[in-house]
């Protein structure tokens, strides 16, 4: 994933946003492409990775309100049904019971071992989208830190450490 874009907004004051107060210095990143095809569930968290970039659900069953009620169709990794030491990934369908929820980020950050922080990101060639809003982990947020100097802008290739390894 390379960075093109950092862009900041709302600095001077506290915003109001769907009636939700959005903080002073909101980031928005623009990226080539990335990717949240598979998640892995933790306890009630679903959660997937692309590059530093963390997308966080919060299943909460039996309810039907998160995310106007709206049908919502993940892959998620599980042992297999008939080899369980191998995973699989099957396609799981929400009706409702998905939220955007506290206990989730805190139970990814601890299985992640790092702090998740909330930024905007969007694809490069997405000319009329909005930023999606994600969690950065903060490998991400340093190298967003290395670009963002205010006065003298840093020109190059400085999202090269983020790429992911293969294991």
């Amino acid at each position: 994933m390379k960075i093109f874009s950092i862009e900041i907004v709302n600095l001077n004051c506290t915003g109001i946003v769907l009636g939700s107060v959005t903080p002073k210095g909101n980031i928005g990143v623009v990226v080539d492409d990335f990717s949240f095809s598979v998640y892995e569930r933790i306890g009630c968290a679903i959660f997937s990775t692309c590059n530093g970039l963390v997308h966080i659900y919060q299943h909460a069953p039996g309810t039907k309100g998160g995310f106007g009620g709206s049908k919502i169709q993940l892959r998620i990794k599980e042992p297999s049904v008939v080899f369980p030491k191998i995973q699989a990934t099957r396609l799981h369908t929400f009706h409702g019971d998905l939220w955007d929820g506290w206990e989730a980020d805190k139970k990814v950050s601890e299985h992640l071992g790092t702090s998740l922080f909330n930024i905007g990101v969007k694809k490069l060639r997405d000319r009329n989208s909005c930023y999606r809003s994600v969690k950065a982990t903060a490998k991400f947020m340093d190298v967003v830190g290395k670009a963002v100097v205010l006065g003298s802008p840093y020109q190059g290739d400085f999202s090269a450490e983020l790429n992911e390894v293969s294991a």
